[in-house]
């Protein structure tokens, strides 16, 4: 997935917040500690270094919400993470997104803390962001 088409994709996505640009992703997928896993549906995108990951943001293509397409990114995102040796993950989220809420809950994120005002909307308001966190020290390698 090229650089536009993550930050095509991020506009139609509907969050409240501001989308990256083309020229954001393109410099974040530069950085060497950055893990990505795309397919043609969306795509998540974060940080490895050392122990620590932290997933930025997950999009998954709003025709096709709630089939399974972001259970694939979010896992292939944390075993990429794994295999560059990060044990825990953390992220943030909306206060006010309760489909990610729901999202992240299930895939085993629980809260650790809250950032304040941390959000900037589109309209101009900010809104508070919940810390999730979650320990990747499972065992899904192979071998």
């Amino acid at each position: 997935m090229t650089p536009q088409q993550m930050a095509d994709l991020h506009a139609a996505s509907g969050p409240d917040q501001r989308p990256w640009t083309a020229d954001e992703y393109a410099k974040a997928l530069t950085d060497p500690n950055c893990v990505v896993s795309a397919n043609s549906n969306g795509f998540a995108i974060g940080t490895a270094i050392m122990d620590q990951a932290e997933l930025h943001m997950i999009i998954v293509d709003h025709k096709i919400r709630r089939s399974g397409q972001g259970q694939i990114l979010i896992q292939a995102f944390e075993h990429a993470c794994r295999l560059r040796g990060a044990t825990n993950i953390i992220l943030e989220v909306s206060i006010a997104n309760n489909p990610a809420k729901m999202f992240y809950a299930t895939n085993g994120y629980t809260q650790v803390g809250v950032r304040k005002q941390y959000y900037k909307t589109r309209s101009g308001g900010v809104t508070d962001a919940l810390v999730l966190a979650k320990s990747l020290e499972t065992n899904d390698l192979p071998g």
